[in-house]
C-alpha cells in the first residue's frame, strides 16, 4: 500500500478495546490524514474512520475475532515504509524482564531489516514504547484501555517532505503531551 506524495500526518492507536471516545478525544489535538490501528479494537477505528472520513490503515489483533484485516501490513510513506502488526505473534508481553525485553527489541529491529521497513508500529503490550535504532524506529503507541491505571497514549507519524517524525503522546488531564520523539531523514 502506498501513501500519496506530499506530506501527511497519521494518528496511531492500539489496544483501544471499545474505547472509541478516547480515540475521538486524541483526534481533536490536530488534523490527520489517516487513522492507524494496530489491533485489539480495530472495529473502533473502522467506525471512527467512517464517521470522520479519515483513511484507515489497520491490522487485527488477538482479540479482534472476526475482523477482516490482515495480521501484518506494510505501508509506503515518502522514501520510507512502515510495517504494521499487533505483536502477539512475537511473544512480547509487558511482563518480560529487561534482558528478555531487549532480546525481543533486537528481534523487532531485525524484522525492520527483513521487511525493508524504516518503522515498525506494533501494539499488544498496552505499554507505550518508542526507540530509534540503527535500522529505524520501533513504536508501540500504548493503549486506550478503559480499565487501565496508566494514562492513555497514542502516536503521531508525520512526513514533512524531508523527514519522518514519530511522536508519542500521553493524556494529562484533558491535554495531550509529547513524551517521546524519534525521526528518520529522507
Amino acid at each position: 500500500m502506498t501513501v500519496e506524495e506530499g506530506t501527511f500526518r497519521w494518528a496511531v492507536f492500539s489496544d483501544t478495546h471499545g474505547n472509541a471516545g478516547a480515540m475521538r478525544h486524541a483526534l481533536s489535538c490536530g488534523s490527520f490524514a489517516a487513522i492507524v490501528h494496530l489491533g485489539d479494537g480495530i472495529h473502533d477505528a473502522a467506525d471512527l474512520s467512517m464517521e470522520t472520513g479519515l483513511l484507515l490503515y489497520g491490522v487485527s489483533g488477538n482479540e479482534d475475532g472476526d475482523a477482516e484485516y490482515p495480521e501484518r501490513l506494510t505501508v509506503s510513506m515518502g522514501p520510507h515504509s512502515a510495517l504494521l502488526m499487533h505483536g502477539h505473534r512475537m511473544d512480547i508481553t509487558p511482563y518480560l524482564n529487561p534482558e528478555e525485553w531487549e532480546r525481543r527489541v533486537a528481534a523487532m529491529n531485525d524484522l525492520l531489516e527483513l521487511s525493508c521497513a524504516g518503522v515498525l508500529l506494533f501494539g499488544h503490550t498496552h505499554v507505550p514504547f518508542l526507540r530509534r535504532t540503527a535500522r529505524g524506529i520501533l513504536c508501540n503507541p500504548g493503549s486506550h484501555y478503559i480499565g487501565s491505571q496508566v494514562p492513555h497514549t497514542f502516536a503521531i507519524v508525520e512526513w514533512d517532505g524531508q523527514d519522518l517524525h514519530v511522536r508519542l503522546l500521553e493524556q494529562r488531564g484533558i491535554a495531550w503531551t509529547v513524551v517521546g520523539e524519534a525521526s528518520l531523514g529522507g
